[in-house]
């Protein structure tokens, strides 16, 4: 098996021999009496079993055959940008996920992660912004797909003052500052 990315090449070879006869089979292949296939931007319908037989001089070769694969990652699925607070955890996990796939997140801060998920451990203000991640399947990237993630800046500590000490029957004043 040869597997090729969604929107590449397909090029397939042989030697050329003078005055032989090049009888090609294979998914959407016309009449091709030439040493090789090309098609160009790969998808779907261009994957399967491609066949060569060579004639010449009243003999036929051997049938030789390679299957191709043509890959398409799909990209991961994020439906929802997020918020959380400053100082707090934030995780993100692609679900579903496959055994085959890579994934390459990129996000504000030089993050880099290779991992399923998005981890922030306690999240600062500069975190805020687009994480962008793509999928990675045998050296073939999907498009890549954002989440919006804002850190919500979290109030100062309140202080409260009041008017002690106060004697039985005063009132007391309490104020938050």
């Amino acid at each position: 098996d040869t597997s090729v990315c969604k929107h590449d090449s397909i090029v397939i070879t042989t030697p050329y021999i003078n005055g032989a006869t090049y009888n090609w089979s294979g998914p959407g292949i016309g009449v091709n009496n030439t040493n090789h296939i090309l098609i160009g931007n790969a998808d779907s319908t261009h994957a399967g079993v491609y066949s060569l037989q060579i004639s010449g001089n009243g003999c036929s070769s051997p049938t030789s055959t390679i299957h191709i694969l043509v890959l398409n990652p799909i990209a991961p699925s994020i439906s929802n940008n997020d918020s959380i607070c400053e100082n707090s955890n934030y995780s993100f996990i692609i679900n579903p996920t496959s055994p085959n796939y890579t994934y390459n997140w990129q996000g504000p801060n030089s993050y880099v992660n290779t991992s399923d998920s998005l981890n922030i451990s306690n999240a600062s203000i500069n975190q805020s912004g687009t994480y962008t991640v793509t999928s990675d399947l045998l050296g073939c990237m999907s498009t890549a797909s954002t989440l919006q993630l804002t850190v919500l800046q979290t109030p100062a500590t309140p202080t409260i003052t009041n008017n002690s000490p106060v004697c039985v029957g005063d009132s007391v004043h309490l104020s938050v500052g």
